[in-house]
């Protein structure tokens, strides 16, 4: 196999980027280790206590302040751009206040629960004039720069189908969040977005034709599975996540000469299996490997978040570049992946008491 180590590129300017972390929980931990590990300078990190915020700083080195509310980080004149890792029912007050306060923003994924909120965020920052990235960090793994490559490529050919599976036994009371409805709880929202992602990225980020839904609401009335089907103008995708069970997860565009396929964890990457079909049963089959750079920060929560600073470095170039979007990931896409999501949860009869 072809062997590929790519770590993150260490741009001067981008080094001069000062970040704030709006957050003190297990994801903001594996973000804040990546900018660690990327020695980017971190000026404070703010939580909803500030006993929250001083166990973070204290497990994270080199933070300069905490604060007990996330007002204190909008206003520091330190702060450049703000990572936000709340949980997602906060995404659009923590956004609104930063970009306010002329903060740049990363958000993590998903931006927010509806397209109504999620288009307060972009007409806002659009206004201010910040940089913003919904925290879609899948696109930005080396093993999803090759897949773009040889979509555009051609290399198996035109992508006509793409299939993508999600999955994990989730536990109710280690992850409550995820059964809670109030805080945008279920499959769909916080591990959904990735095969919809992923999909998007075989059809060129169209908005697809056709939306179709299944799915099981629990006893908390959150999605614990669900069924998508998208109808693009050119192919089909079937998406499957859940939360009652652990999955493959992994991702197969299908082509017109043969197939591209992301292996496990198809949403934090490391491997690409390429199949140049010869007839029905045949093929040359090459494989990409892409390690993981090395984590020098506190010790990670999520599988493969050495990740992180794949995406953490492409902002901070974005930003130093001064440019307001990462091609990457741009922000129509975001919004055209909301409106999916809203369309699925429509079809499921999901409503949040967000929604209102």
């Amino acid at each position: 196999p072809h062997l590929y180590n790519a770590p993150p590129c260490q741009g001067r300017m981008a080094k001069a980027v000062r970040w704030g972390i709006c957050g003190s929980g297990r994801i903001c931990n594996d973000f804040a280790a990546a900018l660690h590990s990327l020695d980017y300078p971190i000026t404070a990190v703010a939580a909803s206590t500030l006993a929250k915020a001083e166990k973070f700083q204290a497990t994270v080195p080199r933070i300069a302040r905490a604060y007990g509310n996330y007002a204190e980080l909008a206003v520091d004149p330190e702060v450049d751009v703000v990572y936000i890792g709340t949980v997602h029912s906060c995404h659009v007050e923590h956004a609104l206040l930063m970009i306010a306060h002329g903060k740049h923003v990363l958000c993590e994924k998903p931006i927010t629960l509806n397209m109504r909120d999620t288009t307060k965020i972009i007409e806002a920052a659009r206004a201010k004039k910040v940089f913003f990235l919904e925290g879609m960090w899948t696109r930005f793994f080396p093993a999803i720069r090759k897949v773009k490559q040889l979509l555009v490529d051609k290399t198996v050919g035109d992508p006509v189908l793409f299939q993508a599976d999600f999955g994990f036994k989730a536990d109710a009371a280690a992850a409550p969040r995820l059964f809670d409805p109030a805080v945008g709880g279920g499959a769909g929202l916080d591990i959904g977005i990735y095969p919809i992602a992923a999909a998007s990225l075989a059809f060129g980020g169209a908005t697809p034709t056709s939306v179709k839904a299944t799915g099981i609401l629990g006893a908390t009335n959150v999605d614990e599975q669900g069924v998508l089907a998208l109808q693009y103008p050119s192919g089909s995708a079937s998406l499957t996540w859940t939360i009652l069970a652990q999955t493959p997860e992994e991702c197969t565009y299908i082509c017109t000469d043969g197939h591209i396929k992301i292996a496990s964890p198809a949403h934090a990457p490391t491997k690409v299996i390429v199949t140049r079909c010869a007839g029905r049963g045949g093929g040359e089959v090459e494989e990409f490997d892409f390690p993981l750079p090395t984590n020098t920060g506190p010790g990670l929560i999520f599988p493969n978040s050495e990740g992180f600073q794949y995406e953490a470095t492409a902002v901070a170039e974005t930003i130093a570049a001064g440019k307001l979007e990462c091609e990457e990931y741009p922000i129509e896409e975001t919004l055209t992946i909301q409106g999916i999501l809203d369309a699925y949860r429509k079809e499921l009869g999901l409503v949040y008491p967000a929604d209102a």
